[in-house]
């Protein structure tokens, strides 16, 4: 877990995690707390959105990782496109040296995108990937998603390379009845009998996702 903490130790401490000689670290944020408010005395439970604060966690993760993930509780509810704060942020992000910037908030799938840095490295943003699993019941609230990317280290002359290929998505359809009978189905395969015009969805789905990375694999 991430983004809400036990203690200020806990909040130090940066989550990492360690897979083929890759070193990732996990950082998140949130733009608010639904109006609840954060006990005096103990602003770590939670880490609020603050660039200063940002830009600290990046650097201490940096320093102990390949790659930096920060998740981003953002964005405007039901909007299918990232608004103009979303964008900012991610820029900023970037600009940081983040290399993987992961979406939630909006409950509606919005385009990832690549964003280059300031020092020239590639950035992916997800800016949304929608409901995984909900009791919403409108079309685009029960559509959502996998996204994967492909993460290359390789080591020339004592000099370490990371190189971001292959973003992929994977959208999912959300079927229940009566509130009961959850079940997260392909949407590329769901029968028409749970989802009507369900080939046109996917097509329309992928085609969205696929509105800033035209490569985007699924």
């Amino acid at each position: 877990y991430t983004g809400a903490f036990k203690s200020q130790g806990d909040q130090n401490h940066i989550r990492t995690l360690s897979k083929n000689d890759i070193r990732f670290s996990f950082l998140a944020y949130t733009f608010g707390t639904n109006g609840i408010p954060i006990p005096k005395g103990k602003n770590y439970l939670v880490n609020l959105i603050d660039i200063k604060k940002i830009q600290n966690d990046v650097e201490r993760a940096k320093a102990v990782s390949d790659i930096v993930i920060v998740a981003m509780h953002w964005g405007t509810e039901y909007e299918r496109y990232p608004n103009k704060g979303q964008m900012e942020l991610a820029k900023q992000l970037a600009d940081m040296g983040v290399q993987i910037i992961i979406g939630n908030h909006p409950h509606v799938l919005q385009p990832p995108a690549w964003i280059t840095g300031k020092n020239g490295h590639k950035t992916i943003v997800f800016y949304s990937l929608g409901n995984y699993l909900s009791a919403q019941d409108e079309i685009y609230e029960l559509i959502g998603g996998l996204a994967t990317i492909d993460v290359l280290k390789t080591k020339m002359n004592n000099e370490v390379k990371i190189e971001l290929v292959n973003p992929s998505f994977f959208p999912t359809y959300n079927y229940y009845r009566n509130n009961r009978d959850f079940k997260i189905k392909s949407l590329q395969n769901v029968e028409e009998t749970d989802l009507k015009n369900s080939r046109f969805r996917y097509e329309e789905i992928m085609k969205h996702m696929r509105s800033n990375i035209k490569d985007l694999k699924n």
